[in-house]
């Protein structure tokens, strides 16, 4: 009987408190912004590297650019870039991002004396199958 009656009274017990749900320490969105200052740093490292193919996987959509700037590294002894971040803007619906950015290049031809270019750049980027790619560089 006392088990019967412990059972009653627990079906008969008011709910638990709801309990709150935890809110993240971080802003949502802030994996988005990590992820395309990722790719704006990817973006630097390729071209200090020389490399078209390995921009052309964070940029699968360069298209006629890609041979210009394969025939720009291959003449380059060298090139260094430097990249400050202006500011990063997340669509609401976190499909698509802008960054803005400062440029300083130096970009060294083959027996050439370095040229020094600074230049404001946006990015846009677009969010493919769950991970960000670079749509357009101006």
């Amino acid at each position: 009987m006392d088990d019967i009656n412990t059972k009653l009274a627990a079906l008969n017990a008011p709910p638990p408190p709801p309990v709150a749900p935890v809110k993240p320490d971080v802003p949502s969105g802030t994996a988005d912004q990590d992820a395309v200052l990722a790719l704006v740093k990817r973006y630097s490292q390729a071209f200090e590297q020389r490399n078209p193919d390995a921009l052309r996987q964070i940029w699968p959509n360069m298209g006629k650019r890609y041979a210009g700037l394969k025939t720009s590294f291959e003449s380059a002894s060298s090139i260094k870039m430097q990249v400050q971040t202006e500011s990063v803007s997340i669509a609401s619906d976190g499909n698509t991002a802008t960054v803005i950015a400062q440029v300083a290049q130096e970009f060294t031809p083959q027996g050439k004396k370095p040229q020094n270019i600074k230049f404001r750049a946006v990015f846009q980027f677009a969010k493919s199958n769950g991970s960000w790619v670079i749509l357009d560089v101006q």
